[in-house]
């Protein structure tokens, strides 16, 4: 399991970092490791492993404090270190964050002033044109987090969105998580609040397994940031 943290490393102390923790089964993971290698001394975030785990993507504002863009890194084996990380050139200006690959497509956070959800295939490490995905984006406020099925027919995300059946904003500035399902390719998705997931407090999905019956969240419903399992 690749997951993001404040990992007190010396050459990123206080920063985030990337860590890799083996599952010993679904609600458990052992001991995390910095991920040698991949880690800058900058701000290094969402990472997402290619189901194969060949292939890591993961944001990064190296070289621009502040301004986070999207890399991808190699490896010919699960047996080697990663290779070095790269850019996805061809990708729209401005702040990217959480990648997911379904395939060779690349979901991803885009950098408009309210963070809605965008696609783009990806050949050999460049991105071609980013479309946003309307039904799953919000005017008002920010979408983060997209985790989609290999079949692209299922789609969880994060909203800040917390109008009701057409009803006036809450108030609250917090994140839900979202589920969008389609029959088709070609169809938009129907998208529903999970509210069975949900808290008052932040929550964003991190992946959803093949069949689209286990998913893996990060909750602050206890204060600190955990990671979380539902399954049905």
């Amino acid at each position: 399991m690749y997951v993001d943290t404040q990992y007190q490393n010396e050459s990123s102390k206080g920063l985030w970092d990337l860590v890799v923790g083996q599952r010993t089964s679904s609600t458990s993971v052992g001991k995390a490791t910095w991920l040698e290698g991949i880690n800058s001394p900058q701000t290094d975030r969402w990472p997402f492993i290619s189901a194969d785990s060949l292939t890591l993507v993961f944001a990064s504002d190296r070289g621009r404090p502040g301004k986070s863009r999207i890399f991808l890194s190699r490896r010919s084996t699960t047996s080697v270190p990663f290779g070095p990380a790269q850019e996805i050139s061809g990708l729209p200006p401005g702040s990217l964050q959480s990648p997911y690959l379904r395939g060779n497509e690349l979901w991803f956070q885009g950098p408009d002033g309210n963070g809605d959800i965008y696609w783009s295939t990806l050949t050999n490490g460049m991105a071609g044109p980013a479309t946003p995905v309307s039904e799953l984006n919000y005017a008002a406020t920010p979408e983060i987090s997209p985790v989609v099925t290999p079949e692209g027919l299922l789609a969880f995300w994060a909203s800040a969105n917390h109008e009701t059946d057409g009803g006036p904003p809450s108030g609250r500035s917090d994140f839900d998580i979202w589920l969008g399902t389609r029959g088709s390719l070609d169809e938009s998705f129907y998208v529903r609040k999970v509210t069975e997931l949900n808290s008052e407090s932040n929550e964003w999905p991190t992946w959803i397994s093949p069949d689209g019956c286990r998913l893996y969240f990060i909750s602050k419903r206890e204060g600190a940031q955990f990671v979380y399992v539902a399954s049905r």
